[in-house]
């Protein structure tokens, strides 16, 4: 794609290479996340691991992954980050994720929890009633 294109899509975008250096970027990605040199350096630090694993996934796919990213001087967005590779150059587009979204998938990842905190409930209950049904059955003998 060319320089002219890139620069005007209307879509927070980047062109990178296999290591994550960006090449090009749309104005609106300039707007957003002021990116210097590399794609990293508006990544989330918690984020980087699951972002250098991105990078090093099959470049014949497309893929999709979450992040946190700095957008202006101090501020963080929740992204939805898409990228389709053409031979060794990554085409990444970056979605805002709505507010609203983030919050119940948090809602969901705590539900979630709490299930799996309350079947490790019922599973130590039964193992302590099996216990005590063992120990009733050897009083009785």
């Amino acid at each position: 794609m060319d320089n002219y294109l890139c620069q005007h899509l209307p879509v927070p975008y980047f062109q990178i290479d296999k290591m994550g250096k960006i090449l090009r970027y749309s104005n609106r990605a300039n707007h957003l996340f002021k990116p210097k040199n590399h794609f990293l350096e508006i990544v989330y630090v918690r984020d980087y691991k699951k972002v250098e694993e991105y990078l090093l996934q099959n470049h014949t796919a497309t893929s999709t992954i979450d992040l946190k990213l700095k957008v202006g001087a101090s501020f963080w967005g929740f992204y939805t980050c898409t990228i389709t590779w053409e031979k060794d150059v990554g085409h990444l587009v970056c979605t805002e994720k709505n507010h609203r979204i983030v919050e119940l998938e948090k809602m969901i990842q705590v539900q979630k929890r709490i299930i799996e905190t309350k079947q490790s409930v019922i599973q130590s209950n039964n193992l302590l009633l099996e216990s005590i049904n063992k120990l009733l059955n050897r009083a009785r003998i």
